[in-house]
């Protein structure tokens, strides 16, 4: 009969359950560097795809208002909400920037659909994971993991 032993397990153990432990000012800390990391994308994408015009240099106040919210905590997970913020009087109405942002990005009749912000979180997606990684990795460093 084959006999299998493993040693060191209990450490693997107890340095897997303190990465699952982790407070949640590390987390939020990793929340905040992908927003920061995200938003620039959004904006360079944007400005790509001709949210804005740049021959006359009009628009891009939808860009401009492009912020990451609060920590907020939903079904036991943490997330920060990056979105377009604040309104704009158009004629007797308001519009809010995550409308228009909304309306660009999937268009709407008369509107043709150019995808910036979908593009910008699919190709950034390293982008952000490597910002969110060197606040986990200053974490582990501090813990000796």
């Amino acid at each position: 009969m084959a006999e299998f032993s493993v040693d060191g397990l209990d450490g693997l153990i107890a340095s897997l359950q303190e990465v699952a432990e982790m407070p949640e000012e590390v987390q939020d800390e990793i929340l905040h560097a992908q927003a920061d990391a995200l938003i620039p994308e959004i904006q360079k994408r944007g400005y790509a795809y001709g949210v804005v015009d740049p021959e006359s240099g009009s628009g891009g106040k939808m860009l401009r208002s492009i912020k990451k919210g609060k920590v907020r905590m939903r079904k036991g997970y943490r997330y920060i909400v990056v979105a377009p913020r604040g309104t704009r009087k158009r004629g007797k109405t308001k519009t809010t920037n995550a409308a228009i942002g909304f309306f660009n990005n999937y268009g709407a009749r008369g509107i043709p659909a150019r995808p910036f912000w979908t593009d910008a979180v699919e190709t950034s997606a390293r982008t952000v994971e490597k910002a969110g990684m060197e606040p986990f990795d200053r974490y582990l460093q501090s813990k000796d993991l």
